[in-house]
């Protein structure tokens, strides 16, 4: 038998984190798991060989380099730590800690989300789940840190930025996405075509302050050079930013 616990006190990211495992485990294997807060859990008589998936800072007691070590995580990052009737699922902060939930019921319960919606969403039929063995520690890297627009709840509802939160491609830190090579590429700078010669396809500049259905050309190498010093110098003007989008502009223009 397990249950699941988490913080007195916990906001939409944990609490979305414990019910989901509550959630999926059930439907693989017909167990409900209780979900209870550290102070609901002092009244409840449980048997030694419980296991607690504890969820998040506040559910759990550990040593000084166990939390030193969650700290030190990237904000998106998580620990699945596994000790004897013991498992902590946790990261450096609660956006962390949800991706570590939903990475837990991927590899340990095999729950997949191929796309939005229920009727996309595997829960495979197991009748024992095992735990984990080994200490898992993930933190995002330039190509896992998946980022995506296009989620807009007016058209959609929640259920695509739900599959985004399953997927783990909602991050705690702000990342530049949105068109924007219209300013690395304005056309009041670039374009005079003698000065800048196909800077634009069939070297063809578009209407000053339009900023969608167009291209720069990005088969001249010249482009490449005014990209890459353009960059360097906004992380010069913005120290403190952590990433650039270099989304195409909207439509067309190729």
């Amino acid at each position: 038998f397990a249950v699941i616990v988490k913080p007195e006190q916990s906001g939409s990211e944990i609490n979305e984190a414990a019910t989901a495992i509550s959630a999926y485990i059930e439907r693989s294997t017909g167990v409900k798991l209780p979900v209870y807060t550290v102070d609901e859990l002092e009244d409840v008589e449980l048997e030694p060989s419980t296991v607690m998936i504890q969820i998040g800072e506040g559910s759990y007691s550990a040593d000084v380099a166990f939390i030193e070590e969650v700290q030190s995580l990237h904000d998106d990052g998580f620990i699945v730590a596994p000790n004897g009737h013991q498992l902590i699922i946790t990261g450096s902060s609660p956006v962390g800690t949800r991706n570590g939930a939903y990475a837990f019921l991927e590899k340990y319960v095999g729950v997949t989300w191929l796309f939005p919606g229920e009727e996309w969403t595997d829960v495979p039929q197991k009748n024992e789940l095992l735990m984990p063995e080994k200490r898992w520690t993930e933190e995002p890297t330039a190509f896992t840190l998946r980022r995506t627009m296009n989620m807009s709840e007016k058209y959609y509802g929640n259920i695509r930025r739900a599959w985004l939160r399953q997927n783990r491609t909602i991050s705690a830190s702000e990342i530049k996405i949105g068109h924007n090579i219209f300013n690395i590429f304005p056309v009041e700078k670039y374009g005079d075509t003698e000065k800048y010669p196909n800077f634009y396809p069939n070297n063809n500049p578009p209407a000053p302050g339009n900023h969608a259905g167009w291209q720069p050309c990005y088969s001249n190498p010249a482009t490449v050079d005014v990209a890459i010093e353009h960059i360097k110098q906004y992380f010069a003007n913005h120290p403190n930013e952590i990433s650039f989008s270099l989304a195409v502009n909207d439509t067309d223009g190729f």
